[in-house]
């Protein structure tokens, strides 16, 4: 019995002391977590290795709830030291941990630091899908914290895909909801944004004004990394207004503050924008800044990055009039980009916002739906008769006028229909008429004025064969004429081919414009064609419109662009024809209306909706120029 006793002692006194460490490194663990995220903006290094201490703890004793947390924290820090994989790990490991605890908010924070982590690898489109997850997580909940940090990361996104209009949308919603939840880092990251923003639009007092609006609370809250983006961004403005002191006094500080926080995205940033400010200033060292720049991004951030900072690499080269290293960097930017997902992006990432926006509507539906059931289980007993009359008498007024409202859509549809359908025939009818009017003309220059100018080269052989001895200066005259005629002979060709090529008429489109882009010399502007699925050909009408736009599109380069190397894609599956042309020249401002009032770009655009396809132009000064052409194919 005795025994008995002593060993209930032992087992109670183990489980007890097993109780109190259990505790003890609760408490730890929960210490080292609020100790973390207490220095997470001013001090990321510290942050971090007190988060994984916190982490190895909560593992340890298996508190899922503390691992899941600090997990999604350990996953931000690293994606700030651009260590993607490392943190991918460890916010999936915070998914799994909310998936188990079916902990919504944990698991709305997680997606957002996923998109995150992909936004800063330069993959906006699973960045822009893992924050729509989170969003629509939020929303479920009807909880409004947090929601904003994930607009600010779509807004950041589409601004990689270079969609103004979605940047301002989705900025505007994070905004709002930092200004409910009274966030001031949330603010200041906005105002950073409409900053690029106006910077972009050369309103620069207005983007030094938001610059300076984010600096000023970024240092209040003291966000390290969000001064040190402030600072990156007024000294790239700086250099726009030639305010070159400036410029390098914010490129200092930024620079000390991303070394300290070991930000390696950031130093690359940096690096680069001082390379430009000396390229600014005629400093003939900027090369090698740019080289450190490229170099560092190559070993520790994207190829996002990596493909820019080579891009200028190969313009400063090139500058320097030495070639061959700047062909070589030409063609580490030609393999780090690709034309085709350029377009295929810009479509997805619409398809993304439409989905969303479609699921958002839904559950705007349903949470109508159940307002609208507890508004009616509220009525009391004795209104019930009156409601019910109301409500078949309403029932009825809206029957009448859904059917009423039915019979006139459908007397606009068939209106509709005929109206396209005349416009159909009527735009077919002169693009037809126009083409044959074309043929006629090169036809009549080719068959009847051009065997003239053939025959009077005849009849001027015959007679300088038989006058040239009698006058001594009469051979110079005579060579002179004849040279005249040479010319206009060929002039004549060249016109009746310009008005309708052979090629198109007998070999096809792909034909037709290797022998248009074959004539343009390589050392003004050098242009490479990829056809895929159009070997067999397409209907006539279509081949002749698509050479047309293409021929206006590469003129417009010629004429306009400054460009020096311009791509052509053409792709045709059994849904859509696809074309995109893109040059690397001086671009413009998609947003003044005073660029779309030109006859030829007017014509193509009109050419294109004739055959019941769209027409989106993205570009931005000093960024090119991308035409991308979508067509059902009716084949």
């Amino acid at each position: 019995m005795r025994k008995l006793f002593i060993i209930f002692i032992l087992v109670f006194g183990f489980n007890r002391l097993y109780a109190q460490e259990a505790v003890k490194d609760s408490l730890s663990a929960a210490t080292l977590f609020a100790e973390a995220r207490a220095v997470f903006f001013s001090d990321k290094v510290t942050c971090l290795n007190k988060a994984l201490s916190a982490f190895e703890i909560a593992e340890k004793i298996n508190n899922k709830p503390f691992e899941g947390g600090i997990s999604n924290l350990i996953g931000v820090l690293y994606s700030y030291q651009a260590k993607y994989e490392l943190s991918l790990s460890y916010l999936n490991k915070a998914l799994t941990f909310a998936n188990i605890l079916n902990d919504n908010t944990l698991k709305s924070k997680v997606y957002t630091n996923i998109g995150l982590n992909y936004m800063q690898q330069g993959d906006q489109l699973k960045a822009i899908d893992a924050s729509l997850k989170a969003v629509k997580i939020l929303e479920s909940t009807g909880k409004i914290d947090g929601v904003g940090n994930t607009y600010a990361n779509i807004s950041n996104s589409y601004y990689q895909l270079k969609m103004p209009d979605k940047v301002l949308e989705y900025a505007g919603y994070a905004l709002k909801n930092f200004q409910q939840t009274n966030q001031q880092s949330g603010i200041a990251n906005i105002y950073n944004t409409y900053g690029v923003i106006y910077s972009d639009k050369k309103l620069y007092n207005k983007a030094l004004e938001f610059y300076s609006k984010a600096l000023k609370i970024k240092r209040e809250v003291n966000d390290i990394t969000g001064v040190a983006n402030a600072l990156l961004n007024m000294g790239a403005l700086y250099i726009d207004t030639k305010s070159y002191k400036k410029s390098l006094e914010s490129f200092n500080k930024a620079k000390e503050l991303y070394v300290k926080s070991e930000d390696p995205k950031g130093l690359a940033e940096v690096t680069q924008d001082m390379a430009n400010l000396k390229s600014a200033m005629r400093d003939t060292t900027d090369v090698i800044d740019s080289q450190k720049a490229y170099d560092f991004a190559k070993k520790h951030t994207t190829i996002d990055q990596q493909r820019d900072i080579a891009f200028d690499l190969a313009g400063k080269y090139r500058d320097r009039k030495d070639y061959k290293i700047s062909l070589e960097y030409y063609a580490i930017y030609d393999s780090l980009k690709d034309i085709s997902q350029n377009t295929i992006m810009l479509k997805q990432a619409n398809e993304l916002d439409a989905r969303y926006q479609n699921e958002k509507k839904k559950q705007q539906i349903k949470l109508l739906n159940k307002q609208s059931i507890i508004q009616q289980l509220q009525i009391s007993k004795k209104n019930m008769t009156i409601l019910i009359i109301g409500g078949i008498f309403l029932l009825f007024m809206i029957i009448s006028y859904l059917f009423y409202n039915r019979y006139k859509l459908k007397q606009a549809v068939v209106l509709q229909n005929e109206v396209i359908k005349q416009q159909d025939m009527a735009t077919k009818g002169i693009i037809e008429a126009e083409e044959r009017e074309r043929k006629r003309i090169a036809g009549e220059l080719h068959d009847g004025v051009g065997q003239l100018f053939t025959t009077v080269k005849m009849n001027m052989e015959i007679l300088m064969e038989r006058f040239l001895i009698r006058q001594p200066d009469a051979d110079i005259l005579a060579e002179k004429t004849m040279a005249m005629v040479d010319e206009s002979c060929i002039e004549v060709r060249s016109i009746a081919h310009q008005m309708m090529p052979n090629a198109l008429l007998k070999s096809g489109l792909v034909s037709a414009l290797r022998d248009f882009i074959n004539k343009i010399p390589s050392e003004k502007l050098k242009i490479s064609m990829e056809t895929k699925g159009i070997d067999k050909g397409l209907e006539s009408t279509t081949e002749t419109v698509l050479y047309r736009v293409i021929q206006e599109s590469v003129n417009n380069v010629i004429k306009h662009a400054e460009a020096t190397a311009l791509d052509i894609l053409l792709l045709c599956d059994i849904n859509e024809i696809t074309v995109s042309i893109e040059d690397n020249g001086k671009g413009f401002d998609t947003g003044d209306k005073s660029k779309f009032t030109g006859i030829g770009l007017k014509n193509m655009i009109s050419r294109i909706e004739f055959l019941k396809g769209t027409v989106d132009i993205s570009s931005s000064p000093g960024k090119g120029t991308l035409v991308a052409i979508f067509i059902p194919n009716n084949l």
